[in-house]
């Protein structure tokens, strides 16, 4: 662990940063985004029973007005900030490191606003990052079996949600735009950010620093993501449109795909002497954000395939 003061406020700082900027997003988001067909139908018990029940209990407490139920959404958002910060902070040994992988969360305000509705992304989002933390947590010998029996809860609850979390045939609408932005915009950057993390993992330097568990950690979680995803694809039958926002459910796990480049950026990068190398880095980071996402056009995929711009 570098317990250098710099490098230990400069993270603080910028986790507070995010942690602000998120809930400010949140906030405005939360009481300004009209009310979205997923969350009435989450709301008439038409989603995943773990949600339901959840959410039950929340209005039960606080009442079941839609600015309150968000809040849980937001809560729940805050905790997964935090929890991908410890995660990083302990793979890799660095503060910064760690809040720069939080960062992940407010680089797209789209992604923030579909956090907060009342849906269980968030909530899926700080399963899967709470069972990662009990994986990597430095742990005792007496207490290791009971941590990783509460990892595999947590991830299996996770994966109940994501399985099961989002009623069906309840996108379409006038608010489905947004919907899909919140989907395509960041994984576009995130899949690149994952492929690029797997080619900084064969690093020495990046070995090194997150150890053989961490590297083995993060490509587990690409791959993790890839294989569910593709399941979902071909052996569950189910709109497009359903399934492209029910991917929004991973994006905690498939964060930590990105964790291998972060590290390497952060102690390799700056002692690179090549220009080549520094010019060609930011040349393949957004060439190939294009490539993944493609022209805007409504006439071609995947738009053509999610029925954007129509209120059917």
């Amino acid at each position: 662990m570098i317990n250098s003061s710099i490098s230990a406020w400069t993270g603080r700082c910028i986790l507070g940063s995010v942690l602000g900027l998120y809930i400010a997003y949140a906030y405005y988001m939360a009481s300004y985004l009209p009310v979205f067909p997923t969350e009435l139908a989450y709301a008439n018990g038409q989603g995943g029973w773990l949600f339901s029940t959840i959410r039950r209990f929340w209005e039960l407490a606080f009442g079941d007005n839609i600015m309150v139920i968000r809040g849980l959404s937001i809560l729940f958002a805050l905790g997964a900030i935090l929890l991908a910060y410890l995660v990083g902070r302990i793979l890799s040994g660095d503060q910064t490191v760690g809040a720069f992988l939080a960062l992940g969360f407010v680089l797209f305000p789209p992604m923030v606003g579909i956090f907060s509705l009342a849906t269980p992304h968030a909530l899926a989002t700080f399963l899967s990052l709470g069972a990662v933390i009990l994986s990597v947590k430095p742990r005792r010998h007496t207490v290791r079996c009971w941590r990783s029996i509460v990892a595999f809860v947590l991830m299996a609850m996770a994966v109940i949600i994501s399985l099961n979390g989002l009623p069906a045939n309840k996108l379409a609408g006038t608010n489905q735009d947004t919907i899909i932005s919140a989907v395509l915009v960041p994984y576009s950057m995130l899949w690149i950010g994952a492929l690029t993390g797997l080619v900084a993992s064969l690093s020495p330097e990046v070995s090194e620093r997150m150890g053989l568990a961490g590297i083995w950690i993060a490509r587990g979680a690409s791959a993790l993501v890839v294989g569910l995803l593709l399941v979902l694809f071909f052996f569950r039958d189910m709109p497009m449109g359903q399934y492209m926002v029910m991917v929004g459910y991973v994006f905690g796990i498939c964060l930590m795909g990105v964790l291998p480049l972060i590290v390497w950026v952060r102690f390799v990068m700056p002692n690179v002497r090549s220009i080549l190398a520094w010019l060609i880095f930011p040349v393949i980071m957004y060439s190939g954000f294009w490539v993944v996402f493609g022209s805007i056009d409504q006439g071609f995929f995947p738009y053509n395939r999610l029925g954007l711009g129509t209120n059917e």
